[in-house]
């Protein structure tokens, strides 16, 4: 049980740790079209490969 609340806890983590990153990206960028790009490919992807990491574990 308390595998599954870290697990839990790991994605919970990740998933805002991106979207901070991202924010604090679009706020600071003096490029808006590269902001738009981070947010819209390199987030997403970055996002399910924390989870993809985050499966692994879990279930090793």
């Amino acid at each position: 049980m308390a595998s599954i609340i870290g697990y839990v806890i790991g994605i919970v983590t990740a998933v805002v740790g991106f979207v901070i990153v991202d924010s604090v990206v679009a706020a600071q960028s003096w490029n808006s079209t590269l902001a738009t790009t981070i947010a819209t490919y390199i987030v997403p992807i970055g996002l399910l490969g924390v989870l993809g990491m985050a499966a692994f574990l879990a279930t090793r």
